[in-house]
């Protein structure tokens, strides 16, 4: 299901970047140098923004956002946050040699039924899951099933460790799971054009 069409996530993904490299630039920044950009797209979505160290594959940032807010806002924001969060910020040298990855996540749905009838209706590598009890709540994208090739129930209880439960609430009718699909964005190269991966 596209969230968005291929252009407007690649806008999205150049936007990211020169969000990262204008503030680690400029101690003047400011969003407007990149918002107008974007100033065209009205969405509100959920997404993960993550970078990759291309020569070695390591995850140097990562956000995702669930805010309601509009991207044109939340993608500057998930960007600066992802490439600071770490004790060691990117420098500008790190950033051309990163990627940047834009996963938009689908609605969620929402999971009825057994326990059993919740872990069918979920397909690895496809979906990813939200857990959601009270206050406590958390996130498991699609690519971490793949990368990590958990079976369902295992993914299923890794959401519920990650949102502070036990690890078999999932099971609990009280408890709202709910599942999501992602498309996601990525440069072929650091700073190189946009190609939708999936």
């Amino acid at each position: 299901m596209a969230v968005v069409s291929k252009d407007e996530g690649s806008v999205l993904v150049k936007a990211a970047r020169a969000s990262i490299e204008l503030s680690i630039k400029s101690p003047k920044f400011k969003k407007d140098m990149v918002k107008d950009t974007i100033a065209h797209m009205k969405q509100f979505n959920s997404f993960q923004l993550r970078l990759i160290h291309q020569p070695t594959g390591t995850v140097r940032g990562s956000y995702i956002s669930t805010e309601v807010k509009p991207l044109t806002h939340a993608i500057i924001d998930a960007a600066i946050s992802a490439s600071a969060e770490q004790s060691k910020p990117i420098s500008i040298g790190e950033l051309g040699e990163t990627v940047v990855e834009l996963h938009m996540l689908t609605p969620p749905l929402r999971i009825s039924g057994s326990a059993e009838a919740r872990k069918k209706s979920i397909t690895l590598g496809k979906d990813g899951v939200i857990v959601k009890y009270g206050d406590r709540f958390s996130i498991m994208m699609p690519y971490e099933a793949r990368s990590k090739q958990w079976e369902k129930e295992a993914f299923l209880q890794e959401a519920c460790i990650r949102a502070g439960l036990p690890k078999n609430h999932w099971m609990q009718p009280n408890v709202d799971v709910y599942k999501f699909e992602t498309q996601v964005f990525a440069e072929k190269e650091p700073d190189g054009s946009v190609q939708e991966v999936y």
